[in-house]
């Protein structure tokens, strides 16, 4: 299919969206198609910095410009090119639509809203299955305050043409594990469930220029981050807890929600997990492997909290929580800046280098023994009916 019909002179704003600890922006490509380009928002259980436009840029210099500048350390170059794809393969665009377009969630309606009216992407459900693909006869140039300057015309491939939808060798197709339910971790390091009561100390971290730094990430307003909170606690692939620093008893821990309100005085960071299915589908598109992967990410948020064991305990408890989820390959991906988590990850837990990304400056690790991950004692929280 041919690429979209683009002038060189159109202003094309970066559409920015987030999943699962990521930004993702849609962008010019050399070639006349366009890329997404995954970009780590923050690894602070606040994804969700920076939702909406971002701004106009012209041509690939002022892309790389704004790469360079703005959004690193990143993910990785998903191409997309001058053609259209079956999303199974495509797991962040799959995620992002299927929250948009089945969901009815906010999550990815900036992206799928944006694409769809610009008549650059076309999506269409069939049989609870998401397809999309670029528009092969898009005329269309945006200005840059955003208004659209002729004829928008999305077309569909020919049946023919679609990709067949993806099956697997084995029967027993892999699921994201259920999220547990909310308990406090209390022993050998307090870690509780991300709660609307821990918002506005969290808010006020993320409006640190440091934090922002080390982290890569926009400040959100309050609102926004109650309602980050609120989408998280029901998605069964984010896994945040808070960091209070000191020891916890069982009784204390039995507490519940008393318990966590009186111990936020102790609160010194956070901890996250994100978890997905990575599926390797052959050229028959049969999902021959499927594993569940889970992300760790980690902040100490606090100062006088940092180089006192804290995060080793509490990426620790997090190993093994997600051994106990379930989860079979546990990663975590560090910007070269970030030389404490570097020496966390690799020296003191162990995880060994996969790869390193060149253009992003971003090394991804993992660890090959679960068994490794810190055994801990956990109360669930009964919360009020």
């Amino acid at each position: 299919m041919d690429s979209p019909d683009l002038p060189q002179t159109t202003i094309l704003d970066c559409v920015q969206t987030v999943s699962a600890g990521k930004a993702n922006y849609i962008v010019p490509a050399e070639d006349g198609g366009y890329c997404m380009l995954g970009v780590r928002r923050g690894y602070t259980g606040n994804p969700f910095e920076g939702v909406g436009w971002s701004k106009a840029c012209t041509g690939m210099d002022q892309i790389r410009s704004l790469i360079k500048n703005s959004l690193s350390p990143s993910r990785e170059l998903v191409d997309v090119g001058p053609t259209w794809y079956d999303v199974d393969n495509i797991n962040d665009l799959f995620k992002l639509c299927r929250n948009a377009k089945l969901q009815g969630g906010w999550e990815g309606t900036t992206l799928v809203k944006t694409m769809i009216g610009l008549g650059i992407w076309e999506a269409c459900e069939d049989e609870g299955r998401i397809e999309i693909w670029m528009s092969s006869n898009f005329q269309s140039s945006v200005t840059a305050n955003g208004s659209k300057e002729g004829n928008i015309t999305p077309s569909k491939p020919p049946s023919s043409e679609l990709p067949k939808e993806a099956t697997s060798v084995d029967a027993n197709v892999k699921k994201v594990p259920r999220k547990p339910p909310r308990s406090i971790i209390y022993d050998p390091v307090t870690l509780v469930p991300y709660l609307p009561i821990h918002v506005p100390a969290y808010n006020k971290w993320m409006s640190s220029p440091e934090l922002l730094k080390l982290t890569a990430s926009e400040s959100l307003s309050l609102e926004e981050e109650y309602e980050m909170c609120e989408t998280w606690r029901s998605d069964d692939t984010k896994h945040t807890f808070i960091i209070y620093s000191g020891s916890t008893t069982l009784e204390e821990a039995e507490g519940g929600l008393k318990f966590v309100e009186e111990g936020m005085r102790r609160m010194v960071g956070d901890v996250n997990m994100f978890v997905r299915i990575e599926e390797e589908v052959n050229d028959e598109g049969e999902v021959v492997e499927a594993i569940i992967e889970g992300e760790i990410e980690i902040m100490i948020a606090e100062e006088t909290a940092r180089r006192k064991g804290l995060g080793e305990r509490a990426v620790g408890c997090m190993i093994e929580y997600g051994k106990r989820l379930g989860v079979e390959r546990i990663f975590v991906k560090i910007g070269d800046g970030n030389v404490a988590s570097r020496i966390l990850f690799e020296e003191k837990l162990g995880f060994q280098k996969v790869r390193y990304v060149e253009c992003f400056k971003e090394t991804e690790l993992e660890l090959r023994d679960l068994n490794k991950g810190l055994k801990y004692e956990a109360v669930e929280i009964k919360e009020p009916k």
